[in-house]
């Protein structure tokens, strides 16, 4: 019974605690949108105009880590594509190699 009741402990304040992570992630990029809004006041931009550009850094933004999350992905297939290759050319050098050796005494017979 104590088993349980820790363990459902445990969960809540797992739970609680991944709230507060999100809270406070929340809360960092509001300081920061409002740190950007401020500063485009200061500069005389206006309110509306602000507010857009920060969706349009936004979008790039979101585009951007799109993006590096792609290449991420494309680096590690090229790195796993470059080994495989890598590991079949020493292969062909090493039959080649062979054949070749194979073959010098053929042609000092000839």
């Amino acid at each position: 019974m104590l088993e349980a009741d820790l363990s459902s402990a445990k969960r809540e304040s797992e739970r609680e605690r991944t709230a507060a992570e999100l809270a406070k992630k929340s809360l960092e990029e509001a300081r920061s949108e409002l740190k950007i809004l401020r500063e485009s006041n200061k500069a005389g931009i206006d309110g509306s105009k602000s507010v857009m550009e920060l969706n349009d850094l936004r979008s790039k933004l979101k585009s951007a880590e799109e993006q590096l999350v792609l290449l991420k992905e494309s680096n590690t297939t090229l790195r796993e594509q470059s080994t495989k290759m890598s590991k079949q050319l020493k292969d062909v050098q090493a039959q080649l190699s062979s054949a070749n050796a194979a073959a010098t005494p053929s042609k000092e017979k000839i």
